[in-house]
């Protein structure tokens, strides 16, 4: 009776080598559908296969190191683990994959249209109209793009504090106390 396969292991990982022989990757098989995948340059990458509806399917896991811009031989076993549990449930791992990364992209445009300085921005085209004075409409541009765009302009409206206040005040208190005073109105 044939043993089941312990597959890879670390060591294995580690020191493993493209023969050389072809330009072509090879992989080397784990366990359940994982495989190491080695580049003829000699990159090396974690890979899972699994068919759905009749169809063979790839999807990298990432390139093999440690965190956080590879993984581990046990990161891509716990990886290839998840794929196989969305695919028990009915789900097509890279289609999951695709539909997260819309989500993230739809919260990080959300999130960066309530930077401090897009909000900012709307807040003076909304008000500006009953500023008669041209020049006060500039100051406030002027003033807010000089001493606060560059310190807490990219940062979520939630996520502003007084600290973060006094770093955009700090600097110009005593030189300009005028100017502070009014910036920190305008914030």
């Amino acid at each position: 009776m044939a043993r089941a396969s312990k597959g890879l292991t670390a060591k294995a990982v580690e020191t493993a080598k493209h023969p050389g022989n072809t330009a072509r990757p090879i992989r080397i098989g784990d366990r359940a559908g994982l495989y190491l995948q080695i580049a003829a340059g000699g990159s090396k990458s974690w890979l899972f296969r699994y068919t759905l509806a009749g169809k063979s399917r790839e999807m990298g896991l990432g390139s093999v190191g440690e965190a956080p811009g590879g993984l581990t031989l046990a990161a891509a076993r716990e990886a290839a683990m998840a794929a196989r549990a969305q695919l028990r449930q009915g789900f097509d791992p890279i289609e999951h994959r695709v539909e997260q990364a819309r989500h993230v992209k739809a919260e990080r445009e959300k999130a960066d249209a309530n930077n401090f300085k897009a909000v900012a921005e709307a807040m003076i085209e909304a008000r500006e109209v009953n500023w008669r004075n041209p020049k006060h409409r500039q100051q406030w541009r002027n003033t807010l793009a000089a001493y606060v765009y560059p310190v807490i302009g990219d940062m979520p409206v939630s996520d502003v504090g007084t600290d973060d206040v006094l770093r955009c005040l700090r600097p110009i208190w005593r030189q300009k106390p005028e100017t502070a005073s009014r910036v920190r109105g305008r914030i």
